[in-house]
């Protein structure tokens, strides 16, 4: 009955609008929100038997590892952001891998001809979840529940099965041909040459038993002994670097989180070598400079003027490079970022009624401005592939130029709070979607493939030096209000992991959702220049706009002002589909906490209702 097709476009978002949510949250005295069913209920099961928010952490940890094997486990890295009753700030266990000792530039065999390889042994660097989630464990954990009883219901779903999700067989269906490769891959994710599909059941025993081996010994289970010689022998056999004592060697530091405030919340968020955090609050930082939403009532898929800002924040965030690294090899300067007064004069370049451009806003001192006015300190100038922009590098800008396949990311996230004043947000990963694609025999599991993630110029930050850190987005945050946590975020999904976080904490702290809500806003990320115009070569340099990746779900008023304003749009998802990124979200308020489940992947919220042991 439409008249037209924007009569016939509003009437279908309206419609969208009014259907309930897609999944279901929970609300107890505790939550957890992760990606899978497995995991959310063994952080729930540890917690019954007495567990705090630490121990459910390292317990779904270790399961979202054998329930999501291509998107982490215990051969990957992360951060782990954590808020605990009597501290005054969260601090952070902080994950991620190092490059081995021997894995240094001065190590020509790991490239070939120039190039890293596709996949394989050789890509691995030394892990750290482990280390991590038993670090955290040790200091932070009640002790009331035995390590080993934290990895028991991993080591069930390893050595009982699981049922294969669709996102765990889309990753073997698209990456096909790299899993096919090796003998332990296909020994494990496929059945009669062909690979696993989603319904179908996944026991891993050889997993369970290296599981087993970590319940029994801790970290040195992994870290040293039989699981480490055959691990090592068998990687080192084919290319990699990594000796027996770089695994020994390994530790998970504990960092200061990087923090600041948005209106009346203060943000605590990941640490370097990570950026994402300290993007975070710079992007806060930005939009603060507007008004708050509240004031129209208005959600940024409703309002196009709350949307125009979010986005300009985005585009005016100082940048890290230069500036954060492994904080053991290079000098780290987080403030010239994360500074209310430089966010203050960058605001300056927002324009209510004009898009900004990638060419305005190229480099630490904005075109934007008047030319006399430095927007922020010069970081030290880029001369390597690595640092220049990321648009430049084929692969995204967490992988080197020196790579040439590049794979979809893949990253897992999930958050634990309680209602005593404790909370947890983790953000843990392989790197992409199935890491390196290779499981050593008789072991069961896929590796990171962070060999790739540092440049190949000694003398620029974050290049692949012997023991190094390599450098991420991720983002794992914990929001306070009025002096307690009051809202735990993680996200997943590369590119989409920053994007997610700031939209889900846009919900909840600006608009007041519930963390389910949140997490089912349709998602914006955006993205480089080169829009159809640019693209085509008919569109000056200084005029091409930036392109919007956006899901469905955002009003027809705000898709055409958009467009008004100068934003080129892509849809990346189908009429009514949520498709990009994951997000994990617990809100507390009082002594009530809820947690939400994100539609999409197989999301997963659950609580805790009865009383405390």
């Amino acid at each position: 009955a439409a008249a037209n097709d924007s009569v016939l476009q509003q009437v279908l978002y309206d419609t969208q609008q009014a259907r309930p949510p897609l999944r279901a949250d929970a609300t107890g005295r505790a939550g957890v929100s992760s990606a899978h069913p497995v995991s959310t209920e063994a952080g729930l099961e540890v917690m019954r038997r007495g567990g705090n928010v630490i121990d459910a952490a390292v317990a779904v940890s270790v399961a979202l590892g054998v329930v999501e094997p291509d998107a982490s486990g215990i051969a990957g890295y992360g951060e782990m952001v954590i808020a605990l009753k009597g501290r005054a700030t969260p601090t952070v266990i902080e994950l991620m891998s190092r490059v081995p000792e021997e894995g240094g530039l001065t190590n020509t065999s790991l490239l070939v001809n120039g190039r890293y390889p596709s996949d394989g042994p050789v890509l691995v660097n030394v892990p750290g979840t482990v280390a991590g989630m038993y670090t955290a464990w040790q200091r932070y954990g009640s002790k009331k529940v035995l390590w080993a009883d934290l990895l028991a219901p991993a080591i069930r779903a390893a050595r009982n099965g699981y049922e294969v999700s669709q996102g765990l067989a889309t990753t073997l269906a698209t990456e096909r041909e790299h899993f096919a490769k090796y003998e332990g891959s296909r020994a494990l994710f496929f059945r009669n040459g062909q690979p696993l599909v989603a319904g179908d059941t996944l026991k891993n025993p050889d997993l369970a038993w290296v599981l087993e081996q970590i319940a029994t010994k801790g970290a040195d289970g992994f870290y040293k002994g039989e699981v480490a010689t055959k691990w090592v022998t068998d990687l080192r056999g084919k290319g990699n670097a990594m000796k027996l004592s770089d695994l020994a060697r390994y530790f998970a530091p504990e960092r200061e989180s990087i923090s600041g405030t948005y209106r009346n919340y203060t943000i605590y968020s990941s640490a370097p070598p990570v950026s994402g955090g300290a993007e975070l609050v710079a992007r806060l930082n930005l939009l603060e400079q507007s008004p708050a939403p509240s004031r129209t009532g208005k959600r940024y898929t409703d309002d196009p003027a709350s949307l125009h800002a979010a986005l300009s924040a985005w585009f005016l965030v100082p940048s890290s490079r230069n500036r954060i690294a492994d904080p053991a090899m290079w000098p780290i300067d987080v403030a010239p970022i994360v500074d209310k007064d430089t966010a203050r004069l960058r605001w300056r370049c927002f324009d209510a009624n004009k898009a900004l451009t990638p060419a305005s806003v190229r480099g630490d001192t904005l075109p934007c401005l008047p030319k006399a006015t430095p927007a922020v300190t010069p970081a030290k100038p880029a001369t390597s592939p690595r640092d220049v922009a990321a648009a430049e590098s084929p692969c995204g800008d967490e992988h080197a130029a020196e790579m040439t396949v590049c794979h979809a990311a893949g990253t897992t996230s999930f958050a634990v709070a309680d209602n005593e004043g404790n909370a947890v947000s983790v953000t843990q990963t392989l790197g992409t979607w199935g890491g390196n694609f290779y499981v050593t025999p008789g072991l069961g599991f896929l590796s990171n493939d962070k060999l790739t993630s540092y440049g190949t110029d000694a003398t620029q930050y974050g290049s692949r030096l012997p023991f190094a850190r390599h450098g991420s987005t991720l983002a794992p945050t914990i929001a306070y209000k009025n002096g307690k946590p009051f809202v735990a975020v993680g996200a997943a999904g590369n590119a989409w992991i920053t994007s997610a976080v700031y939209q889900t904490l846009l919900g909840v702290l600006d608009y007041n959702l519930g963390p389910q809500a949140a997490l089912e806003l349709p998602r914006y990320l955006p993205g480089g220049g080169g829009g159809a115009g640019g693209a085509a070569g008919t569109t000056p340099a200084a005029a091409v706009p930036y392109t919007l990746q956006l899901e469905d779900g955002f009003s027809p008023t705000v898709i055409a002002r958009l467009r008004a304003l100068g934003y080129d749009i892509n849809f990346v998802s189908l009429p009514g589909e949520l498709r990009e990124g994951y997000g994990a979200a617990v809100r507390i308020d009082g002594k009530v906490v809820t947690a939400g489940a994100d539609p999409r992947r197989t999301g997963a919220a659950g609580a805790i209702t009865e009383p405390k042991k």
